[in-house]
């Protein structure tokens, strides 16, 4: 009878589990951190400036020397927008600004506005 190894592994020494190098893991590792920081900055910085929606309204307007004549229309528009900027540490640059007055999807009149700077707490 063949002697028996009862109680004895077959191996004696375990090998360890390999560690594949997986790319996507490399990926996750940097991107994860790298978008909770800048989800942390961005929140911060909205804590701390506190912004508040920019209110637009139209004061006044006015159409003058209003002529139709053979399906021309020629007239001269006058309106008062107010921008009104109600933050207290954000200031805001127009840069372009071009007001429109349409009628069923036809433009009658535009403007182009000068480029401007709006302070913070201000009404333009």
């Amino acid at each position: 009878m063949p002697a028996s190894n009862t109680g004895v592994p077959a191996q004696a020494t375990q090998q360890q589990p390999r560690r594949c190098f997986s790319l996507v893991r490399c990926v996750a590792t940097c991107l994860i951190p790298l978008i909770v920081l800048v989800g942390l900055d961005v929140l911060i910085t909205w804590l701390v400036i506190n912004p508040k929606k920019l209110l637009y309204t139209l004061e006044n307007g006015s159409v003058q020397d209003f002529n139709l004549t053979n399906n021309h229309l020629n007239a001269t528009f006058d309106f008062v927008l107010r921008a009104h900027n109600p933050n207290r540490r954000l200031s805001v640059y127009y840069d372009h600004i071009e007001p429109t007055v349409t009628y069923e999807d036809q433009t009658i009149a535009f403007k182009t506005i000068d480029p401007f700077f709006q302070p913070h707490r201000n009404v333009s």
